[in-house]
């Protein structure tokens, strides 16, 4: 396999969490996602998640001072 290929194949994925956010790779590989912000309301007897704020695309921290 061709490790730069396969880098540079990665850098260009793009996908939607199973939240609703979406998700891609940097330069180097480490995860920007959208962090969802929910608060649990109990409706109609049943609880369900509420999506109350978004911060969109948040850069994994492991790559922030590397």
């Amino acid at each position: 396999m061709n490790k730069e290929k396969f880098l540079e194949a990665i850098r260009k994925v793009n996908f939607i969490l199973p939240m609703g956010g979406k998700g891609y790779f940097d330069e180097r590989q480490g995860m920007i996602y959208d962090i969802l912000i929910l608060e649990v309301r109990k409706t109609d007897g049943e609880y369900h998640n509420f999506e109350i704020d978004r911060i969109k695309e948040v850069k994994d921290p492991v790559n922030i001072y590397s």
